[in-house]
């Protein structure tokens, strides 16, 4: 029976090659839209999680009362330090890494990269897939550094680079060899490694710290380092409150104690939370376009429907002359209907992998392929395929269907109003959605054109940047200035 209904369904379809291209087409773009939107905010959601698989990393970040008085970033060196010494109950392990750019050569060839100098307990901290090399023992050698596969690719133009050497220049420009102890798979998009531009993707053993001259800022004088805990299980990030107000009263003046708060901030929820929620903010926006977007497609695919339903009430009255049943009648049309829904979401699905590479150049993100997103991803499209077909077979179904023999095959409903009433609701619904839609779309423009076009009160075209190792000790600082002048 199921067959012969899909059977019929397909026919009707096939019938009405213009009504069935505009209907299905018109749909499957608000559906790969939505996907599009969908596969943006996951991985917007995703960002850091791979890194802190059971949500137990915590970045210790700086609230100052003033934002002119430091970074919310970064913090005491020696306070991350501190909290794991004294308080072993509460935390299982820590890391605490500087941020530094410099040369690195490879051969004859130089890259000036961002590094981290830091602690040897950075596998211990995060969960980094490593691709060669022991991480057990990869950041004990004074001279260890590990490094991304691609930074590898960049460095040798291959992966597998474990025991070869890379030489580093200092702030004093002295050079030295380090040698690669393992090689991480690539990393997806991340706070850890992408806090700046160019990202940062070379971790050094803490040896170097002093290779550097750069032990000085671990200490409780210099709020510029970064730093995370990872708590046991069981402790929870508020259980840190009490701990964190008494080293910094334990270690540090009065006034600054009376200006900074160190707020513990899951590492999981920092790309999200971070600038105010700037993410979030942005998720939200996409996804309510994304929203309004496929309203206005599931409105316009019922209201054709419903439309195109219409010519077919001389069907009805003939199926019903004929024998046939209301609770038949519904079964068809509500099974059209779903084929209808089902075509369009498949064609939705090919237009997602044509359209993903240029949506990624355009949101500047590396989304996911269709293949690689949760299983739970696919209840949103099933969502769409039950509630639209369902929306769009109700008026035959149930309303057409209802109509006296007689008068289904003279071709005429019982009344004009009868009619009319139901596609007057969708245009309206479809029109004040529009108009939704297209004054955001004004707005945000406005703001864009503002962001793009305002005056800066300089030519930006005669601004030049030179960048400059980042050594923020006494010397450092007056190193730079002495450049610059």
């Amino acid at each position: 029976m199921l067959k012969n209904y899909l059977k019929v369904s397909g026919r009707n379809i096939i019938r009405h090659p213009f009504f069935s291209l505009v209907n299905i087409s018109g749909l499957a773009f608000g559906i790969t839209f939505l996907m599009l939107i969908g596969a943006f905010a996951y991985n917007e959601y995703s960002i850091n999680k791979p890194l802190d698989q059971d949500n137990r990393v915590y970045l210790l970040t700086s609230q100052w009362k003033q934002d002119n008085m430091g970074y919310p970033f970064v913090t005491f060196g020696q306070l991350t330090k501190s909290l794991i010494q004294d308080y072993p109950t509460l935390i299982e392990s820590a890391y605490v890494h500087d941020g530094i750019t410099t040369i690195v050569e490879v051969g004859d060839k130089q890259f000036r990269t961002e590094i981290h100098p830091g602690d040897s307990t950075l596998f211990k901290v995060f969960d980094l897939p490593v691709l060669y090399g022991d991480k057990e023992t990869a950041l004990e050698k004074p001279n260890g550094v590990v490094l991304t596969a691609a930074k590898a690719r960049l460095f040798f133009g291959t992966t597998n680079v474990v025991g070869k050497t890379i030489r580093i220049q200092s702030f004093d420009n002295n050079n030295k060899d380090f040698e690669i102890t393992a090689v991480l798979k690539d990393l997806p998009f991340n706070t850890l490694t992408n806090y700046s531009n160019p990202s940062s993707e070379v971790f050094l053993a803490p040896a170097s710290i002093d290779y550097f001259g750069r032990r000085g800022v671990f200490n409780w004088q210099f709020p510029g380092t970064i730093g995370y805990v990872k708590l046991k299980k069981g402790v929870k990030p508020a259980q840190l409150k009490e701990p964190l107000a008494q080293l910094l009263k334990t270690h540090t003046s009065a006034d600054t104690q009376k200006n900074l708060k160190i707020v513990p901030v899951s590492f999981s929820d920092w790309y999200l939370t971070s600038d105010n929620g700037l993410a979030k903010k942005m998720i939200l926006v996409f996804v309510l376009g994304g929203v309004f977007i496929l309203i206005m497609a599931i409105i316009n695919f019922v209201n054709i429907t419903v439309g195109n339903s219409l010519t077919r009430i001389k069907e009805i009255g003939v199926r019903k002359a004929m024998g046939g049943l209301r609770s038949q009648l519904i079964i068809q049309f509500m099974a059209e209907s779903l084929l209808l829904v089902s075509i369009a979401l498949l064609v939705a699905i090919g237009f997602y992998v044509v359209v993903l590479p240029y949506f990624n150049q355009i949101v500047g993100k590396d989304l996911p392929a269709v293949w690689n997103l949760p299983k739970w991803f696919a209840l949103a499209p099933l969502g769409i395929i039950l509630v639209t077909g369902v929306l769009a077979g109700i008026y035959p179904s149930f309303v057409l269907s209802a109509q006296p023999s007689i008068t289904a095959l003279k071709g005429k409903l019982k009344t004009v109003q009868e009619r009319q009433f139901i596609r007057r609701i969708l245009i309206a619904v479809q029109f004040t959605t529009a108009i939704v839609v297209f004054i955001t779309a004004i707005v945000i423009n406005k703001q864009v054109s503002f962001f793009f076009q305002s005056n800066l009160g300089f030519n930006k075209d005669r601004i030049i940047t030179v960048p400059v190792p980042r050594d923020w000790s006494a010397s450092g600082v007056k190193n730079m200035m002495a450049k610059r002048d």
